[in-house]
């Protein structure tokens, strides 16, 4: 399956994500030994993913972002721009996890590349920074508000959008099979959720070279986390062990889930993610797990409703 008619290039979206390249103004790779302030990077960068935009429409709402003045505030449905590393991440936020944690998903630009799971902002979410108009619910991760990272809030979107996005993230994680044809490059409206209309990608295909642009942010999240962890162990007392920055789980049981044939734990991992749930114990015998979950209630129905779990018992 081809690519070239997904824009930007591959190599130009992975340039953009490496901290330690910089994309020139002209859209070439610039040598990893070249001189550039880190200001100069990231613009280069920022214009890099830019490239879908019109410039008129990108300079207009980049105005009406500047304009809106966003609260700094951490609040359900920001977007929040992330520095680190020498690069600029985007993610929406969804709740508060604990104290200054937060629940959301990765936000990027390249809405040529979005597949089914990828909910692309409208004019209606005006005014938002354009560098992250699409939602990746297939890349959920818990982000630290902290004083070490830069942040700054751009954008936010309402309630209803906000639900519709969760929406689909319930369908990403469920596994739900979306009844629309493979077409890479190519925009959906669609039903999430049996009640939101949204705009998405397309399903992903054999071969599809979607799944090396989605494993390219997924190192990116796994760059993020890695990092928090790392300066959550830096900053405890030097007599408090380490593994003492995590609270140490309920030993509580709400549920057991039998997995498919074929199916492995490993593949229920974001599933896992997006319900707060993690594994107590198993497999047993009858390759069920014991099952933890922050929120039982909406954990249980979304265990019930995927495909890669033949059934859910009462713990």
């Amino acid at each position: 399956m081809s690519q070239n008619h997904l824009w930007p290039p591959l190599e130009i979206v992975e340039a953009a994500l490496d901290g330690h390249h910089a994309v020139a103004n002209d859209g070439a790779v610039a040598r990893p030994g070249q001189d550039e302030s880190t200001a100069d990077s990231q613009a280069a960068k920022a214009q890099a993913a830019h490239l879908l935009l019109p410039l008129t429409e990108l300079l207009q709402r980049r105005a009406a972002v500047a304009k809106q003045a966003f609260s700094s505030q951490w609040m359900p449905g920001r977007l929040v721009q992330i520095s680190t590393g020498g690069i600029l991440v985007g993610v929406l936020l969804h709740h508060a996890v604990q104290d200054r944690r937060w629940m959301g998903w990765m936000a990027a630009s390249e809405s040529s590349w979005a597949s089914a799971f990828d909910v692309l902002l409208e004019p209606e979410d005006d005014p938002f920074e354009p560098l992250f108009g699409v939602i990746q619910t297939w890349n959920p991760l818990v982000i630290e508000q902290s004083d070490t990272i830069r942040s700054e809030v751009v954008g936010a979107v309402s309630d209803t959008r906000l639900a519709a996005i969760h929406a689909v993230a319930q369908e990403c994680a469920a596994g739900l099979m979306v009844n629309i044809p493979v077409e890479p490059g190519h925009i959906a409206l669609r039903t999430a959720g049996g009640a939101h209309m949204v705009l998405t990608g397309t399903p992903l295909g054999p071969r599809d070279p979607r799944y090396e642009y989605q494993s390219a942010y997924l190192t990116v999240t796994a760059r993020l986390i890695a990092q928090q962890l790392t300066q959550r162990v830096s900053t405890l007392p030097k007599n408090e062990p380490a593994q003492n920055i995590a609270p140490a789980p309920n030993s509580a049981v709400d549920f057991r889930v039998r997995l498919k044939p074929g199916v492995r734990m490993h593949d229920v991992q974001q599933l896992l993610r997006v319900t707060f749930s993690y594994i107590v114990s198993g497999p047993d015998e009858n390759n069920s797990y014991a099952v933890k979950s922050s929120n039982p209630e909406v954990a249980k129905a979304m265990f019930t409703q995927s495909i890669m779990i033949s059934q859910v018992q009462e713990a």
